[in-house]
């Protein structure tokens, strides 16, 4: 675990966002996995934020094995860099639910590029992120600005 060099833009990805990447497969994320597998971004989250997909992946209406949550874990591993979590933003942003502001706050304490999320929490801080550089949006707000 460590503080990731500025090299290359810095995503933070939201459990909602994990989900459809490691469990649910979903192809609206073909173009995000194409610029993580390029080497164009790196992807990295904290161990609160690991340990929440942990317990959203555990839930019964998943209905997953202790094997597939396991293979899901190893993916995560795999394709994002565990960072650690740094003190929080000097200019902190409030969201309403406490269990999001991890994202937040790792996302402005590492400087990221992109928190990319599907929680309306989060995203109802677009406009205040943008003033300290963080861009919020769902995958298709991403999509759009590479146009």
């Amino acid at each position: 675990m460590s503080v990731v060099a500025k090299d290359k833009p810095i995503y933070i990805l939201d459990t909602n966002i994990w989900l459809d990447w490691l469990i649910f497969t979903n192809d609206s994320l073909d173009d995000l996995k194409a610029a993580h597998a390029s080497g164009e971004i790196s992807i990295i989250y904290t161990a609160p934020m690991k340990a929440e997909f942990v317990d959203v992946i555990s839930r019964p209406q998943f209905k997953l094995s202790e094997m597939q949550q396991q293979a899901a874990l190893t993916q995560l591993s795999a394709v994002a860099k565990e960072s650690e979590c740094l003190d929080k933003p000097s200019i902190p942003i409030r969201c309403k639910d406490k269990d999001d502001q991890v994202f937040i706050d790792m996302a402005l304490a590492h400087r990221a590029d992109w928190l990319i999320s599907k929680d309306k929490h989060l995203l109802t801080l677009k406009n205040r992120a943008a003033k300290q550089n963080l861009r919020i949006g769902t995958i298709d707000d991403w999509r759009k600005s590479l146009k």
